[in-house]
């Protein structure tokens, strides 16, 4: 999981984005 930074890098915009309108609301 942590090795996988590649992965980690494209996935994490993704839902961070969406956690950050959730915890805005």
């Amino acid at each position: 999981d942590l090795s996988n930074n590649s992965f980690d890098a494209s996935v994490a915009p993704s839902w961070f984005t969406t956690i950050q309108s959730l915890t805005t609301l």
